[in-house]
């Protein structure tokens, strides 16, 4: 996939240094979007009382190597609300309040 436009493995706040979702050119953001999703859409994840959050998510990227472990990296954004899944470009799911840069394990 060469024509793929990536986010940023920079987490400064308010998190718009990630940049946008991890998106192929002509897809639309959200599961229930004609045309979607985004290949780093993720589901909705529900955090319960106790803060602790385990979560496994998979998503349509292919390439981790060439998509998210890049020369600028990546990052995870979590947004303050729910995802509608079809709002674009990102859900209609409030503003970032949480980022995380992705980075390789290596063994």
């Amino acid at each position: 996939m060469t024509d793929t436009a990536f986010g940023r493995g920079t987490c400064e706040p308010p998190f718009k240094s990630a940049g946008g979702h991890l998106m192929a050119p002509d897809t639309a953001h959200g599961y229930l979007s004609e045309g979607g999703p985004h290949l780093g859409d993720m589901p909705n994840i529900h955090v319960p009382e106790s803060g602790a959050l385990e979560v496994e998510v998979m998503t349509r990227v292919a390439d981790m190597r060439a998509q998210l472990f890049d020369d600028d990296g990546a990052a995870v954004v979590i947004h303050s609300g729910a995802d509608d899944y079809r709002s674009q470009p990102s859900g209609a799911a409030g503003p970032r309040i949480a980022c995380g840069v992705i980075v390789e394990q290596v063994e």
